[in-house]
Parts: C-alpha cells; structure tokens; sequence
C-alpha cells in the first residue's frame, strides 16, 4: 500500500529542513546504495547516507533525524519502530535511475523544496504505474519491497535540486 500524507511539515519547518541540506555546512557525497541489487542506478544522485549503528549513536544528538522521526511517531505509522537508514538525497536534472527495493521494511520519504512547480515533474513512480508527485510538507510512506524509481526534476527547476529524506524501518 502507498499513503500519501500531505501537511506532514508546516511551511516553516519544511523551510528549516530546506536550508539545513542545502547550506554550506552540510556535507554531500555521490552514492551508490544499490551494490547488492541487480539493478543499478544509471548515475549517481548526490546525497548523505546514514546507518545503523552509527544511525543509533547520533539520533538522538541529530536535530533533523529526531524531528523526522518524532512527526512519524506522531502520525503512528505503522511499522516504523525500528529506524535502520536515513537517505538525504539531492536529485538533478537529466539523471536516470532503475527499479529498485529498499532493503526492507516501510520507507517514508519527506519531499522538502519550499516550492514545486508542476513543470517541474519529478517524484517517485511504483512499478505498477502511481507516481507520487513532490510536494512541499509531503510524505509518502510504502513497503520498502515495493520496486519503486525516482523521477529526475525537468531541466526547467531552476533549484538547487529535488530534495528528500528518506526514512527506512526495519520490520
């Protein structure tokens, strides 16, 4: 099942969010986290990736994870207990990318530009043919087995790039 949760953010906290990852201080890297998939993204998206154990150290000192995880807990999703990755990512224009699956569990995934505009395109599709539409304040939440890609933003945005977080839980 996919849920699409609209307002998870307000308009300033998505801004805060906004600022934070796409400031100077924050420290991107060219990520591959698909090694042990068969399918492979075709180029590699900026972003900042977080895991367990370090994910346990640092969560409760992270202001970002533990914003992002206290509005999970207040919205009782369900099986987002166990928190296991953060993803920032930073998608640009032109970019291809595959099917593919989380490593398990449910995926909630904050898309949080301050604005999007509709030709921009960009999102996330589900094998199957629903596509969920960026939005400021939006998070989509869906089994993490569920094949899903990102869509590239249109040479049109004219931001610093699509960004998302995405939370991933273990079961």
């Amino acid at each position: 099942m996919i849920t699409v949760i609209d307002n998870i953010l307000s308009n300033k906290e998505n801004q805060n969010l906004y600022d934070f990852v796409s400031s100077d201080d924050f420290v991107w890297h060219k990520i591959d986290d698909y090694k042990k998939q068969k399918q492979k993204v075709k180029r590699m998206s900026f972003g900042n990736l977080i895991r367990q154990p370090k994910l346990k150290d640092i969560m409760n000192e992270d202001p970002m994870i533990s914003f992002l995880t206290q509005r999970v807990k207040e919205r009782r999703i369900p099986d987002t207990v166990n928190l296991y990755k953060v993803t920032v990512n930073c998608i640009k224009p032109h970019e291809h990318f595959e099917y593919h699956t989380d490593e398990w569990g449910s995926t909630v995934i904050f898309y949080i530009n301050p604005t999007w505009k509709w030709h921009w395109g960009s999102g996330t599709t589900f094998k199957g043919g629903r596509t969920v539409r960026p939005k400021p304040g939006r998070a989509v939440i869906f089994n993490g087995k569920l094949p899903h890609k990102i869509l590239p933003p249109t040479p049109f945005m004219n931001d610093f790039g699509r960004l998302s977080i995405a939370l991933q839980y273990n079961p």
